[in-house]
């Protein structure tokens, strides 16, 4: 379990650098990790099975939990840090503008 403690003033960039350790050569291959939010992107159906298992291994040896009810699934358009994904391309989410 990663703990901070109360004097530890850029907690953020500590824990961003610990995802980054925990998926180091997964980043920009099939995946992008912003804090706790992590995008898993593939071109195929069994690839992104793969590629989310993987994810999915290493934050559970890594001992992070993962929220099942904010996750999605295999879908074509989601919103990741005020931005609609698509796969025809990026726009802004108009409710952040």
């Amino acid at each position: 379990m990663l703990v901070t403690l109360f004097s530890l003033y850029n907690a953020p960039a500590i824990f961003q650098n610990y995802i980054n350790h925990i998926l180091y050569n997964a980043l920009d291959n099939y995946c992008t990790a912003y804090l706790n939010n992590i995008l898993i992107f593939s071109k195929t159906r069994a690839k992104h099975t793969r590629h989310v298992k993987e994810v999915i291994c290493r934050l559970k040896a890594a001992s992070l939990q993962i929220n099942i009810g904010k996750l999605e699934f295999y879908t074509i358009k989601t919103k990741y840090l005020g931005l609609i994904i698509l796969i025809e391309g990026i726009s802004m989410d108009p409710k952040k503008v």
